[in-house]
């Protein structure tokens, strides 16, 4: 049989590649893969292909144990008229809470003043 150099490690639905030598080898985690399973992962993935952990194992080789894949696009992001939009709509917020702030304060400072006005009335009626 031969000696492998290389192992791929498998850990939940993550995978990375150790090294006998340099890494401590786990035989649980860890399965021997030959110079070329390596050499071709990392020849895929430099052309723009994924990998993921298969979640079900067809054998022992490397692309028994993985699997390519097309991950789920990124929404786009916002564009900048959006952006301006939702910017818009914070500061009309902001801007009407500050008026609702305004309003309140008018009416506690009438009634203060009113009552201002009815304690004099009592203190001139005495």
């Amino acid at each position: 049989m031969e000696d492998n150099k290389y192992y791929v490690r498998i850990q939940e639905d993550k995978f990375g590649f150790v090294v006998d030598g340099i890494h401590e080898i786990d035989e649980v985690i860890d399965h021997a893969i030959t110079q070329e399973e390596y050499d071709k992962f990392f020849e895929l993935q430099s052309e723009g292909k994924q990998f993921r952990v298969k979640s079900t194992t067809t054998g022992e080789t490397l692309f028994d144990l993985i699997e390519e894949y097309t991950p789920e696009p990124l929404p786009p992001a916002p564009s900048e008229t959006e952006l301006l939009k939702q910017r818009i709509e914070l500061l009309e917020n902001e801007n009407a809470d500050l008026l609702l702030d305004s309003v309140n304060k008018d009416i506690r400072l009438e009634q203060n003043e009113n009552d201002i006005a009815d304690l004099l009335l009592v203190v001139g009626g005495m």
